[in-house]
């Protein structure tokens, strides 16, 4: 992918027909008509997409401590070495000349481009457009190509990983319902952490029992803001309500089954009983009176399984993550001004946001540079809270200017002061991540 960021006026959204705050996908041809109404405009281009800004951040944040640790007066000897590696994977970028500037973006950036070059003809663009108050609208242009399977490719750079992250715009994908569920079990079979992103409340809400079914397959981490938490959290009851409905329905059949078995038992009891009383009433040669007996089952009503109905109200984001932790090992919902709130090991951590002295001037990619920013701790050993500051210190930098990805100054001073617990492995430790792999 490649994103064209431009800020613009209302007018211009309505003249290009994108909903305030959503997103409309476009053709190739339509992409190239809105080219030409953009031209003039304040914008700029970069490698992009959700998945590229993340893995940006993460290469410049690397990039930015090894700086730090070599003009450091610290002793060598007890300077930290640890370094993250970081990769991506599948289908990046297309065989025409944007493939090939969002390849070198990344490369440049301190993403590795992992794998066999280019398949698809035309790469994918997202259009962010930024009004002033700060609200981003997209158009997105995808190749007809996209498409998602199990390749050799996917298996091998999962197996070489420590971490793989999946974009959960991936779901739009032909071939992803298959692919990513089998993907993630086939990294955690080689012990290969998985963290799996949201994409947007509208995936969310097209694919979220998919992605549960995902992170019962073995995601370690998912992230999303209050919106896709809410969403998400909407099909968590849907599945939780279906399963206690499988149970309710197991339980009666087994309580009928366990009722049969009684009824068959006393009207046997009750032949043999009156069989016995003819017998001795023969033997004894008298008029045996009968008066009206009646034999009576145990009464078994079925039982009675209501489930009362989940409001409809929407969860805040604490809320959302604390619904959540029942179904992922950890779980990450940024809430905007509110801060973030991360779920792990039986634990709520609060995070507060990290306010610069810039003002937000753009918040296209924050929830990307979030995300960099804890992958980055979580890869470095850090602690819950340490790594929930250095997510929202990292995402501050971000939406201080113009743009979703971090730049290496602002990633040298999210950097400063940093302490991190050197631990043996980390340096050989990779992240890899995984886009489309078109067929």
């Amino acid at each position: 992918m490649v994103d064209f960021a431009a800020s613009v006026d209302e007018g211009m959204l309505q003249s290009l027909n994108v909903p305030k705050g959503g997103r409309r996908v476009i053709s190739v041809p339509e992409r190239a008509q809105v080219m030409q109404l953009l031209e003039g405009c304040d914008s700029q281009v970069s490698a992009g997409g959700s998945l590229a800004n993340t893995l940006v951040g993460l290469g410049q944040l690397t990039a930015a401590q090894e700086r730090s640790d070599s003009s450091s007066s610290t002793p060598a000897s007890t300077a930290s070495t640890d370094s993250v590696r970081v990769g991506m994977t599948g289908c990046v970028g297309g065989s025409d000349a944007l493939g090939e500037f969002a390849r070198a973006q990344l490369q440049a950036a301190g993403v590795d481009v992992v794998g066999p070059g280019p398949t698809s003809n035309a790469t994918g663009v997202v259009m962010v457009f930024t009004t002033p108050d700060a609200q981003r609208s997209f158009l997105s242009s995808f190749s007809s190509e996209d498409s998602l399977h199990m390749s050799q490719q996917l298996q091998d750079a999962a197996a070489c990983a420590r971490l793989l992250l999946i974009e959960g715009y991936m779901w739009e994908t032909e071939g992803a319902a298959e692919a990513i569920p089998a993907l993630v079990r086939h990294a955690r079979s080689v012990g290969t952490l998985v963290a799996l992103t949201a994409g947007d409340a509208g995936v969310v809400e097209r694919h979220g029992a998919k992605v549960l079914q995902a992170i019962a397959a073995g995601v370690d981490i998912w992230f999303g803001n209050e919106a896709e938490a809410a969403a998400l959290v909407q099909h968590l009851h849907v599945q939780q309500a279906e399963q206690q409905q499988a149970r309710a329905a197991l339980e009666q059949q087994q309580q009928d089954a366990v009722a049969a078995d009684l009824l068959e038992d006393e009207e046997q009891d009750f032949t043999a009983m009156q069989l016995e009383r003819l017998g001795s009433s023969a033997a004894n040669n008298k008029a045996a009176g009968s008066g009206g007996s009646s034999a009576s089952s145990p009464a078994s009503s079925p039982a009675s399984h209501s489930s009362s109905s989940n409001s409809m109200q929407q969860p805040s984001g604490m809320d959302g993550a604390l619904q959540l932790a029942s179904a992922c090992p950890m779980v990450v919902v940024t809430d905007g001004s509110k801060g973030s709130y991360i779920t792990a090991m039986g634990q709520l951590v609060v995070v507060p946001p990290y306010w610069s002295t810039k003002p937000p001037v753009d918040t296209c990619g924050a929830g990307d540079a979030y995300a960099a920013g804890l992958l980055y701790g979580f890869l470095c050993g850090l602690d819950l809270h340490s790594m929930g500051h250095l997510a929202a210190k990292t995402a501050s930098a971000v939406i201080a200017k113009h743009g979703p990805q971090l730049s290496p100054e602002d990633a040298e001073w999210v950097v400063a002061g940093l302490r991190r617990p050197s631990r043996a492995g980390v340096a050989a430790a990779a992240a890899t991540a995984s886009s489309a792999d078109a067929s």
